[in-house]
């Protein structure tokens, strides 16, 4: 039971020490492409049957419009780490699905969103 415990905690320490050792911005960039490896490469597939379409096409929007933070996001330093923290993921409400939908249609739909991409487009350049 000791050698469990003791494997555990070096387990949550390591995981600890990586994080602490990230920047700043290293912690906002990290923390942007696994939420939007989630919303734009998890989602779709995780949606209902119903919504997946309509889901998929808001998607498609949103990287029509920014080519360059979908690049960033395919070739950042932390995509490995999101792939791995949010691939195994369960499906969502079909409430859920349209909630995201909504709110990355606002990033393509209105000035605020599109103010915010510019934001999220010079963390991921930093």
């Amino acid at each position: 039971m000791k050698s469990y415990i003791f494997f555990i905690s070096a387990l949550i320490l390591a995981s600890v020490s990586v994080a602490s050792e990230l920047s700043p911005i290293e912690k906002k960039q990290r923390k942007v492409v696994s939420r939007f490896y989630e919303v734009l490469e998890m989602m779709p597939s995780r949606c209902p049957e119903s919504k997946r379409s309509e889901y998929s096409s808001s998607v498609v929007k949103f990287e029509n419009m920014y080519p360059k933070f979908k690049s960033a996001l395919r070739d950042s330093k932390f995509r490995p780490y999101a792939i791995e923290n949010f691939s195994n993921a369960s499906a969502v409400t079909e409430g859920g699905c349209l909630y995201i939908k909504d709110a990355l249609d606002r990033y393509t739909n209105t000035d605020k969103g599109k103010q915010k991409m510019l934001e999220l487009l010079s963390v991921m350049a930093s």
